[in-house]
C-alpha cells in the first residue's frame, strides 16, 4: 500500500482524514453569525429562532467533526462513528454511490456514499460531501483509495 491523500495509516488500519479546517471554519462562522444576529437586532421570536438555527448548525459541525471512518484490512471491517460506533464487514459492502445534488440546472454538490447490506436493507454512509466548485476528480481519488484499501476492484463496486 502506498501513501494516500485521503487516508492515513495507523497500526495497520486506515483512517479517513477529517476536513478539519472546513469544520472549524464553519463552526466559527455559525457561532459568530448567530451571536452577531442576537447582538445587532431587537430580540423577537424570529431573531432568536435564526440565532438558534446558526448555533444548531455549529453544534452539528462539532458532532460531524468527531466522526471517524476506520478501515481495517486485517479483520476486514469498517468502523463508522463518533459517539455511537457501527461496524460493518467488507463482505456486507455492496458498492459506492455518487450523488450529484442539483438545484434547477446548477450543481450544488456531490456526495460519495458507501452502501452496505444491513439485514436485507441497504444502508448508506456518507464518506465525503463536495461542494459545487470541487472537481469530481477528488471524489474519484477517494473512491480509488478506499477501494485499494478494501481490496475490491473498481469495476465491481459501482452501485
Amino acid at each position: 500500500m502506498g501513501s494516500y491523500r485521503y487516508l492515513k495509516e495507523k497500526d495497520g488500519k486506515y483512517i479517513l482524514k477529517n476536513q478539519t479546517f472546513l469544520h472549524v471554519f464553519s463552526i466559527i462562522f455559525c457561532f459568530g453569525f448567530g451571536a452577531s444576529v442576537l447582538y445587532r437586532y431587537d430580540l423577537d421570536n424570529k431573531i432568536i429562532l435564526a440565532a438558534l438555527l446558526f448555533f444548531g448548525l455549529g453544534a452539528l459541525n462539532i458532532f460531524r467533526m468527531s466522526i471517524k471512518y476506520v478501515f481495517d484490512p486485517v479483520s476486514r471491517t469498517i468502523t463508522f462513528g463518533g459517539f455511537r460506533k457501527v461496524v460493518y464487514s467488507f463482505d456486507s459492502f455492496l458498492g459506492f454511490e455518487m450523488i450529484k445534488a442539483k438545484q434547477g440546472f446548477i450543481t450544488v454538490g456531490n456526495h460519495l456514499h458507501m452502501v452496505f447490506d444491513n439485514d436485507g436493507k441497504e444502508k448508506r454512509h456518507l464518506l465525503r460531501a463536495y461542494g459545487p466548485f470541487l472537481p469530481k476528480k477528488s471524489a474519484q481519488q477517494l473512491y480509488d483509495e478506499v477501494s485499494s484499501v478494501m481490496g475490491v476492484a473498481n469495476d465491481e463496486n459501482r452501485h
